[in-house]
């Protein structure tokens, strides 16, 4: 910044002459707090920057684990499952031999009514272990992101 000053004064009673006065000032500004405030600027932002990668090493490490935990659900389930066929098989069968029982006027009704509902009781098991295995693979595909 500059500045400039001439003054010519309009009456003088001594000699003929005319006198000017000059004055000239240069100012010069230099702000420096820029310097600093950039650097801090740059700091933090390399801190929101890992706070970020931080957060996001925390989500992928928690959906792993939910996922390896969704996994060893399904396979959990898929065993039972397995086992339910098993026993679904043979309440069929010892209703089958109650029932023999039964035509054959060996056995008495009672038998072969509770043997019908041990196996009806089997069938609801295994219905229900399969939605809940349903239910286990659909969150493990929602966790995952589909």
């Amino acid at each position: 910044m500059g500045a400039g000053v001439v003054l010519a004064p309009g009456i003088n009673l001594g000699a003929n002459k005319i006198s000017t006065v000059g004055v000239a000032g240069l100012s010069v500004g230099w702000d420096i707090k820029g310097l600093y405030k950039n650097s801090n600027e740059k700091q933090l932002t390399q801190q929101e920057l890992k706070k970020i990668e931080v957060q996001e090493e925390t989500f992928l490490f928690n959906t792993r684990f939910q996922m390896n935990q969704k996994t060893a659900d399904i396979e959990r389930q898929k065993a039972i499952l397995k086992d339910d066929d098993d026993i679904v098989k043979l309440r069929q069968i010892i209703r089958e031999g109650y029932q023999l029982k039964y035509d054959t006027g060996v056995g008495p009704l009672i038998d072969l009514l509770n043997s019908v509902e041990k196996e009806g009781n089997a069938r609801a098991e295994k219905a229900m272990h399969e939605i809940q295995l349903l239910m286990s693979e659909y969150e493990y595909q929602t966790i995952k992101g589909n």
